[in-house]
């Protein structure tokens, strides 16, 4: 599931997988508990849509893009019913990053009922490159996109970017 531009939930496929070979390096990642039990795991670095002073006159306009690393207890973050208290935030050690892009260009996913961000750094300047990958989506086949020449590409491109 994304969230377009208006905040609606919907549903988008999957374009590109990034990282999805060699996954298996211990991390570090940020779990966000919120009051309904959402609970979000990430890298201290992913960006969440969330607001410092969470209380009954928070409003949609006071959220913006957050590192989950500065993320603390009391925060709101906006769920996919509206905005949600954080109850308790830790770190905890995984295996595995994964990042998905979908066809649809707002970039911003949902993600065991949280809304975030696709990134892990700046997200319009991360999204531009993404639309490479959405456009080749709609014009390759899905064979095509999967294939070991993609990856290579995809990876040299993120090396020579460094997202």
């Amino acid at each position: 599931l994304v969230t377009s531009e208006d905040g609606n939930v919907t549903f988008s496929p999957i374009a590109f997988i990034l990282h999805e070979t060699d996954n298996s390096l211990e991390t570090v990642f940020m779990s966000i508990v919120t009051h309904n039990s959402n609970n979000l795991k990430v890298a201290r670095g992913h960006l969440i849509l969330a607001a410092e002073h969470c209380n009954e006159s928070t409003v949609h306009s006071d959220f913006s893009l957050w590192s989950a690393g500065k993320i603390k207890k009391g925060f709101c973050v906006l769920g996919v019913n509206g905005i949600e208290v954080v109850m308790d935030v830790s770190v905890v050690k995984g295996e595995g990053i994964h990042t998905v892009i979908t066809a649809h260009p707002h970039g911003q996913l949902v993600v065991n009922g949280i809304r975030t961000s696709s990134f892990g750094i700046d997200h319009d300047e991360a999204n531009w490159f993404y639309h490479v990958h959405r456009t080749l989506y709609a014009l390759l086949p899905t064979w095509m996109m999967s294939s070991n020449f993609v990856r290579r590409m995809n990876a040299n491109i993120h090396t020579l970017f460094k997202f």
